[in-house]
């Protein structure tokens, strides 16, 4: 597998220095050049989850990578997804599905849901796009996942809640005509989507979880 991948795709790691801090980076977007410093990047939630995802067997002992380390090393359809460090999305478990990460320190989101923006929408729905027009097996029949973390209190404590959309979710198809169905329209027409975060409409819910010594590599504590 880690041939396969190796000859499709330019991977690079950003690692920690010596501080145990992740550093920042100029990307270049379009004809401009942009500077991301650490406590924009947000990958110490990346990280978090990551590491959550694999502690728990959440999906099991599938791969699970980091998008941010990879580009195609020729233009293709996988430029949809994968973009290095300003990739669409976040996650991939190869040959089963992609996951969105997003963070908020709103401490009412169990009683308020959380809302996706629109450009967040967009972007995942272009992990359900590329699902529709890749050929591959490893590209396609990706099952789509958001995840939120959410609820720092004053303490040391975090919440992580994983919703399976497609489980949650009727999704505009890009190739074929809509079909009846009960599940609530994930909606690209609108500002937001509210996304119930409560442990009833998750795959999975975790609390408690520990998240600063993750905080402080792209945040001065």
């Amino acid at each position: 597998m880690k041939a396969r991948f190796e000859d499709v795709f330019n991977v690079k790691n950003f690692s920690l220095n010596d501080k145990g801090k992740y550093e920042g980076f100029w990307q270049d977007i379009g004809y401009d050049r942009k500077w991301f410093a650490p406590k924009d990047t947000y990958w110490w939630v990346e990280d978090l989850v990551v590491d959550i995802l694999k502690k728990e067997k959440v999906f099991g002992d599938k791969e699970i990578l980091l998008t941010r380390n990879l580009t195609p090393k020729d233009r293709s359809s996988l430029d949809i997804i994968f973009k290095g460090p300003i990739s669409s999305i976040d996650l991939w478990m190869p040959g089963y599905g992609f996951a969105e990460i997003k963070y908020t320190g709103d401490n009412q989101r169990d009683v308020w849901g959380y809302d996706l923006s629109n450009k967040s929408a967009m972007n995942i729905y272009s992990a359900h796009s590329f699902s529709d027009i890749m050929k591959h097996s490893m590209w396609k029949n990706n099952k789509l996942f958001l995840i939120i973390v959410h609820n720092p209190g004053p303490g040391d404590k975090i919440s992580i809640s994983i919703i399976d959309l497609y489980d949650k979710f009727k999704f505009p198809h890009s190739l074929l005509p809509s079909e009846p169905s009960t599940k609530r329209p994930f909606s690209l027409n609108t500002h937001h989507i509210n996304i119930n975060v409560g442990a009833e409409n998750c795959l999975k819910r975790f609390d408690d979880i520990p998240y600063r010594k993750y905080r402080a590599r792209c945040h001065d504590e």
